[in-house]
């Protein structure tokens, strides 16, 4: 079941139902898609740390690592 929040409302709809839905819009299911595609875009992109920040990230690890072990 997929819900959808509408101001007063709640939807709930099964797959087979928003594809019927859908594939009389064929543009709503182009928009879907595109959006659909920037969002997993956008997930990959907020995954990814650059390696300078990873670089520093382990240097300043080592550097308290052997702060604590000189205590």
């Amino acid at each position: 079941m997929i819900e959808i929040q509408l101001p007063g409302q709640l939807l709930l709809l099964t797959g087979a139902e928003i594809l019927r839905l859908l594939s009389s819009e064929p543009e709503i299911w182009k928009t879907a898609i595109r959006r659909g595609k920037a969002a997993i875009r956008r997930r990959q992109a907020l995954a990814r740390v650059p390696k300078e920040v990873v670089e520093a990230e382990q240097q300043l690890l080592e550097e308290v690592l052997d702060r604590c072990s000189r205590d």
